[in-house]
């Protein structure tokens, strides 16, 4: 297991032991019943309970068909976008936690299977490195989030504890989400000819989980799926609360393609 550490983190990390104790189901103790990451609270508030750096989340999911990404009856993670509730947000907060070996983190400290979860639900695009992705996406986006912050954990939490709950609490997100399933229930099925209205995927969506999703379209052939948090307690253990996309769809409003995958890639 590799890491990268500064000399300004010694300290910061001081407190970190090297074990491998499974951190995926510490409790921050945080409540969820708190003031909501977006708007950003005015008032005094514990950074570790509430997030106020990276308040609003929009967890996109892919569906890659030229060359095929992930499995063939499933969306798979492409990001996990934040922002600071303004619609700007901040990348790269904390260069002492870029940390490399993502994958030995993952084996050593996630949920038994964690590992090949993430290279089925969360891979890096076709021809690129799933290591080389991950790490990026941590050192971008979850080296800023307030309540993951070093002083934020558990007493005596390993080396990498942040990154494990980041895509731990991630993956748990996409999979409340079961795109694909909730399609395939209203027979909105990927087809190399058939064809659907925006209205129709909007509303199969819209009425199965609650909320509007946008939908993004390349040339008119479906690409992602994007859902819309805020979140309340910490981004390990906290809940994330659903909006209605802000943004609208990019599809036009028929002859949308869902075209079916050419693999059965895993």
């Amino acid at each position: 297991m590799k890491a990268i550490i500064s000399a300004s983190a010694i300290v910061a990390l001081a407190f970190l032991s090297l074990s491998t104790t499974p951190v995926h189901s510490f409790q921050s103790g945080c409540p969820t019943n708190g003031p909501l990451s977006c708007p950003t609270p005015t008032m005094a508030v514990n950074d570790c309970c509430v997030e106020v750096a990276s308040g609003q989340f929009i967890l996109s999911q892919a569906w890659d068909v030229n060359p095929s990404v992930g499995p063939a009856n499933s969306f798979v993670i492409s990001r996990l976008l934040t922002d600071k509730c303004d619609g700007t947000f901040e990348q790269n907060c904390d260069a002492s936690r870029d940390y490399t070996g993502i994958s030995d983190l993952l084996n050593a400290q996630g949920p038994p299977g964690f590992l090949s979860k993430m290279q089925t639900f969360w891979p890096a695009d076709a021809g690129n490195q799933d290591e080389q992705l991950w790490e990026q996406v941590w050192a971008a986006s979850g080296t800023c989030l307030s309540t993951l912050d070093l002083s934020c954990l558990p007493a005596g939490s390993p080396m990498g504890a942040d990154a494990v709950a980041y895509f731990n609490a991630t993956m748990n997100l996409f999979e409340s989400l079961p795109t694909y399933q909730w399609l395939s229930n209203a027979k909105v099925l990927p087809s190399s000819d058939q064809t659907y209205t925006l209205d129709n995927l909007i509303s199969v969506l819209q009425s199965t989980y609650g909320y509007t999703p946008a939908i993004e379209c390349k040339d008119n052939v479906l690409i992602k799926v994007n859902w819309y948090f805020n979140l309340k307690g910490s981004f390990a253990d906290g809940e994330f609360v659903p909006f209605d996309a802000p943004q609208s769809s990019t599809c036009a409003s028929s002859g949308i393609q869902y075209l079916p995958k050419t693999t059965t890639a895993q």
